[in-house]
């Protein structure tokens, strides 16, 4: 069965199960200055909310507090008009061109298979479907009449 990669997380990540507690996440918040958050939250909520910030601190490579510096940093550079990707030169990387069948494609193919259960894919599908007459997410369209599976099951089957 598949493992899932360990996290290399933020500080949250680095800790004991104390270090785990409701106060501990808050006190992350709170020098992040996103105290603001939790406020009008009934105790439930804030108890979820902190579940929640927990994982992202667990998740994101640095921590929560790193990605939250990183989003300041981009949206400061943003007002003031600057480019991040300033000095950079798009390029096509290099890659392997295939014959469908061959000895070699067949290699590519059997190491993505086994690597595909390790593997996230992503579906850029820009918006609502209002256009097109539907009223939810493009990816909920019926991709076929035949099973009734919008585009996403489709794709995940």
């Amino acid at each position: 069965a598949p493992q899932r990669p360990e996290s290399k997380g933020g500080a949250l990540a680095a800790g004991g199960k104390e270090q785990g507690d409701d106060a501990v996440v808050a006190a992350m918040l709170e020098r992040a200055g996103q105290t603001h958050l939790l406020e009008g939250l009934n105790p439930e909520q804030c108890k979820r909310l902190l579940a929640q910030a927990k994982w992202l601190d667990t998740s994101y490579s640095s921590g929560l507090e790193a990605y939250i510096g990183n989003a300041r940093k981009l949206l400061k550079a943003s007002k003031l008009d600057e480019n991040p990707l300033e000095g950079l030169t798009p390029s096509v990387p290099t890659g392997e061109r295939l014959n469908y069948g061959d000895a070699q494609f067949q290699s590519f193919e059997d190491r993505g298979l086994r690597e595909a259960p390790f593997s996230a894919f992503v579906l850029v599908a820009g918006g609502l479907g209002e256009r097109l007459g539907f009223p939810g997410i493009k990816l909920k369209i019926a991709a076929t009449s035949v099973t009734g599976w919008s585009f996403l099951e489709y794709y995940c089957r």
